[in-house]
């Protein structure tokens, strides 16, 4: 069975079986071409570099900020506690929500569903749209 004659682009030929080889380039066009492709690795090598450095920046915003948001939250919900307590007030009775909004907030925090071990953003929103409900239902003075 013979195959058939495929026609060919320039700068190609055909190698036995039907398939591509390249031509080589003329010799000055090889140099070029190389150096071409010399200067574009270095850039790539030095954006790599850059990109690299920012984040590793980054990774210090992060901890920065993530550090930020959790000492927020946790004085948050410290003086909230400490304020039902009684601990915020010396020698005064502190004046507490209703029963009614106690339960409530005693319920609401039991309701959170959080994985802590996931480290998901979202829990922290859950965590923090749970304070800003708890900080709704305490009295003005709290």
């Amino acid at each position: 069975m013979t195959q058939p004659v495929r026609e060919s682009k320039p700068g190609s030929r055909l190698a036995p079986g039907g398939k591509k080889t390249a031509e080589p380039a003329p010799k000055g066009k090889a140099k070029t071409a190389a150096a071409g492709k010399a200067s574009a690795d270095g850039r790539r090598r030095k954006l790599g570099l850059a990109a690299a450095e920012e984040l590793q920046a980054t990774r210090g915003l992060l901890r920065e900020t993530g550090e930020a948001v959790l000492v927020r939250l946790d004085a948050e919900l410290a003086a909230m506690a400490s304020y039902l307590r009684g601990e915020e007030l010396e020698g005064e009775r502190p004046r507490l929500p209703s029963p009614r909004t106690l339960a409530a907030m005693v319920n609401a925090c039991r309701a959170l569903k959080v994985k802590p071990k996931k480290g998901r953003v979202k829990d922290l929103a859950r965590i923090e749209a749970l304070l800003k409900a708890l900080s709704a239902m305490m009295p003005p003075e709290a």
